[in-house]
């Protein structure tokens, strides 16, 4: 009987909950709508509510996308910068761009023949080429010269004094050979090669300092038998000294230019002293004097635009970057800077800036 009461009550208990389940879908059904699954799964008509269509010929409309703004370009100014536009493409692939163009045009239209050389020659400088160049040329065959037609820099260092007269030219020579620290080489129709024939050095560094110009012309060993006689004075420290005064070199560029030539006796006197001399009088060197920037960092400074370098040898130019003179060694260290030459002194050094006239020759030093 126990058992028959217990089978009882187990079957009872299973029926209570059966029937709560039915009851409790039930009223879910009721009140909260049958699970749209279902619905689908029993029938074939989609009971879900749907958008309103649009009629057949309405414009189609695209998912919206942010706009694209073409890049803006930057500026290129004057003194060899460029100015970022934060609009435009990084400048850095802009350079590089620019530079390998600029670089494999020049290969292009470099000369084949010698020809080709002299015409170019005349075309920029506007003046045949030296005598010899056709030796020069027999080497630049030979050697495979790449860029046989660049001779700016050679003619930028020579051309004010092309415009001195040769009188005067030869007077400031002799006494270039007397001022201390030179060393003076010269090459006779007598004698094949360059050597050394004075020099005005100080003791304690007269073997060093001459051994700087020895080096220069063992450089010059292959071909200074192709030289002509000359006589040329050498400063053997790394720094130039020559500043010009900008009246004296402008005047000498114009002479050069007409094909005409000055006295030195008609040149202008020297009265000031300071790096700006050799400036024009329109640079911003002279119409705003650099100083030092001030030591405190709490100063309210604003910020200039941010620039990238566009032209190297622009940038290097104290008269349009009067910074340099504030802040570059071969300046900041004669604080205004020195008096100019009297005249132009035709001194070989082994570099120049822009202010000075130092003339460059081949040196095997910094490479």
């Amino acid at each position: 009987m126990h058992l028959n009461c217990a089978k009882f009550v187990s079957c009872r208990s299973a029926s209570a909950v059966l029937v709560a389940c039915i009851v409790a879908i039930t009223l879910r059904t009721i009140l909260l709508g049958s699970p749209q699954t279902c619905i689908e799964g029993f029938s074939g008509v989609d009971l879900r509510p749907h958008p309103p269509s649009l009629p057949l010929d309405a414009p189609q409309l695209e998912s919206p996308q942010a706009e694209v703004r073409p890049l803006e370009e930057h500026t290129y100014t004057p003194d060899g910068l460029l100015v970022v536009n934060p609009n435009g493409p990084h400048p850095i692939f802009e350079l590089m761009r620019n530079a390998e163009a600029a670089w494999e045009a020049k290969l292009a239209r470099a000369s084949k023949t010698l020809d080709e050389a002299v015409a170019e020659y005349k075309r920029r400088y506007k003046r045949p080429p030296p005598r010899g160049f056709d030796k020069w040329w027999d080497y630049v065959v030979k050697h495979d010269v790449q860029l046989p037609d660049e001779y700016d820099e050679i003619y930028h260092d020579l051309e004010p004094f092309w415009g001195i007269d040769p009188y005067d030219l030869a007077v400031t020579q002799e006494e270039l050979e007397q001022r201390q620290g030179t060393v003076t080489v010269h090459k006779t129709p007598f004698n094949a090669g360059l050597e050394i024939v004075g020099e005005t050095l100080p003791e304690d560094r007269r073997a060093e300092l001459q051994r700087t110009i020895e080096n220069i012309l063992t450089l010059l060993k292959d071909v200074q038998h192709e030289l002509p006689p000359l006589r040329i004075t050498f400063s053997p420290y790394d720094n130039p000294s020559m500043l010009s005064d900008w009246r004296i070199k402008n005047m000498t560029l114009e002479a050069a230019a007409k094909g005409t030539t000055i006295k030195r006796s008609d040149l202008p006197a020297i009265k000031e002293a300071g790096w700006v001399q050799a400036c024009p009088p329109n640079s911003p060197a002279r119409l705003h004097l650099p100083s030092l920037p001030p030591l405190s960092t709490t100063t309210n400074i604003s910020s200039p635009p941010k620039t990238f370098v566009a032209s190297h040898r622009d940038t290097m130019d104290p008269c349009t970057h009067p910074s340099l003179l504030t802040s570059h060694g071969q300046f900041l260290s004669h604080k205004a800077g020195p008096f100019p030459q009297h005249t132009l002194v035709p001194r070989f050094s082994l570099c120049a800036s822009l202010l000075h006239h130092d003339i460059r020759p081949p040196v095997p030093y910094g490479w």
